[in-house]
């Protein structure tokens, strides 16, 4: 992918794809799904290496290792699939070691907003591709950033996964 948002667009389009695929049985797409992002939009060199590096690390092959972080991928997106801005993600960093970049993409669950927030690498062949994904708490504006309200913040209820 050419740029952090198209491998994060691949990446939430496949996961999506997947998720569907499992609610409707087909388990065939689901595993086609999943070997798409194992082996064409996760950085896999990278993963492997930083797995390797755990202390005490459980001695797996490759493949399942890259398959259980898939399948937790699409866990981690599984509540605000429905409800991804993807008209309003923003890259919040580029830089750092290996070039990489940061892609945030509002969420919006069916009780809780969050941030998806998506950690992008550039592999040797100059093609982006996803290193990690975690939820961040989304920011909610400020009583004293909306019109006519007092100075007082609102507070920020932490997001809740799926029960």
């Amino acid at each position: 992918m050419k740029t952090p948002e198209d491998a994060t667009r691949s990446l939430l389009d496949a996961l999506r794809e997947q998720l569907q695929a499992t609610a409707r049985g087909d388990r065939a797409t689901a595993r086609r799904c999943r070997d798409r992002v194992a082996e064409h939009i996760a950085a896999r060199d990278q993963i492997m290496a930083r797995y390797r590096a755990l202390p005490g690390h459980a001695p797996q092959e490759e493949v399942e290792v890259l398959d259980t972080l898939v399948e937790n991928w699409a866990s981690i997106l599984s509540y605000y699939a429905n409800g991804l801005a993807l008209s309003e993600m923003k890259r919040s960093a580029v830089g750092g070691e290996g070039g990489g970049a940061v892609v945030d993409v509002p969420a919006h669950g069916p009780d809780d907003r969050a941030i998806l927030r998506v950690a992008c690498v550039r592999g040797s062949d100059d093609e982006w591709r996803i290193l990690a994904v975690g939820l961040e708490p989304a920011l909610l504006p400020t009583r004293a950033t909306q019109p006519g309200a007092a100075s007082q913040p609102t507070s920020n209820p932490a997001p809740r996964g799926p029960a």
